[in-house]
């Protein structure tokens, strides 16, 4: 059997990461589904499942895994996975080498040479995916975080208030920094969100040269056609732009989105960031501003405000589509652990 190599994209959400995921999928090399955020939703949950060396508890984690990815908002090609594959490809007995296995089985299916995880979360996770099993290539998405902050407001995922977007972003731009510091460009390449829009077919290229893979133009000509795309639009409000072709201006619309208090306080936060990134500031010389422990707490209660009313505004059928993933996730919290 043909070796499958992995991808992890990393960064922040709402970056284009399903937009770039998207475009490579498209490329016969790679399969790229929608993230069911594997990583982020079970490694909290691994005290519940005792030691994984007891086969019985390593099985009982994969058999919610793969539940898991089958009650994706987006659903998955190829599904129901198949327990006993997953678990005997699983390079080791653990979340991450389940993880790796689900993803390597669905390239295996979609017939590609490697496989692509946006989950974006898991760039918190690297020194667990390095040990985990063979080396992956890391694509750093980058998007300005003043726009990251327009999108995240506006959808409901994610904190809302700017100061906690900031301090995401900020936290996250500084992770990808250091990984590709630590592991150079000839494995995490970095990759801007507005030269995407720009200059598709020059990034495209660039990604194509990385991952060792021919480059093809209907990779960037037709990928809102494809049935991803269309399957992905059509699953919630948040990702409803996949369906259209690029819109090259969709850039720097924090100028006129964004108050002027809320630019300024994402820039005394992340505006060191920012500056590394190739980004301009609105509000030269940056003073970094330390918030008091009050002011912190204000904007934790404002965020929890904002996150609600971000939630009352959803529509039901973006509701629905989430509810059974939920479901399960509270199933599986008030399970009682093994003891094992």
């Amino acid at each position: 059997m043909t070796e499958i190599s992995g991808i992890q994209m990393i960064g922040t959400r709402r970056s284009g990461s399903n937009l770039l995921r998207l475009i490579l999928d498209q490329l016969p090399e790679v399969s790229a589904p929608h993230p069911p955020h594997i990583l982020r939703t079970f490694q909290p949950l691994l005290p519940k499942y005792g030691d994984l060396q007891h086969p019985e508890n390593l099985r009982w984690l994969a058999q919610d895994i793969c539940h898991w990815v089958e009650l994706n908002p987006v659903p998955w090609r190829h599904i129901p996975l198949p327990l006993e594959t997953i678990l005997s490809q699983a390079d080791e007995p653990s979340l991450f080498g389940l993880f790796r296995s689900v993803y390597q089985y669905i390239a295996q299916k979609d017939g590609a040479q490697m496989w692509l995880c946006k989950g974006l979360y898991n760039v918190r996770l690297f020194a667990e995916l390095e040990s985990s099993g063979p080396p992956l290539k890391y694509i750093w998405l980058v998007r300005d975080g003043r726009d990251v902050a327009v999108s995240m407001k506006k959808v409901v995922v994610g904190p809302k208030h700017i100061w906690h977007i900031a301090q995401k972003w900020k936290t996250e731009q500084e992770l990808a920094a250091s990984i590709q510091q630590k592991i150079g460009q000839e494995r995490c390449l970095m990759v801007h969100y507005a030269d995407l829009l720009r200059t598709p077919r020059e990034e495209l290229r660039r990604l194509c040269e990385f991952l060792g893979v021919k480059f093809r133009d209907a990779a960037v000509d037709s990928f809102y056609l494809s049935d991803e795309s269309r399957i992905t639009a059509a699953s919630g409000a948040m990702w409803v732009n996949v369906g259209k072709p690029l819109i090259p201006n969709n850039v720097q619309k924090y100028k006129t989105e964004l108050s002027q208090e809320e630019i300024q306080l994402f820039e005394s936060v992340a505006g060191n960031q920012l500056l590394e990134l190739g980004y301009s500031l609105e509000f030269p010389p940056l003073t970094v501003k330390n918030y008091s422990p009050e002011q912190i707490a204000q904007f934790e209660a404002e965020n929890e405000i904002l996150i609600a009313r971000a939630l009352e505004l959803t529509s039901p059928e973006d509701l629905r589509r989430r509810a059974p993933q939920e479901n399960f996730l509270a199933s599986l919290k008030d399970r009682p652990d093994l003891i094992a």
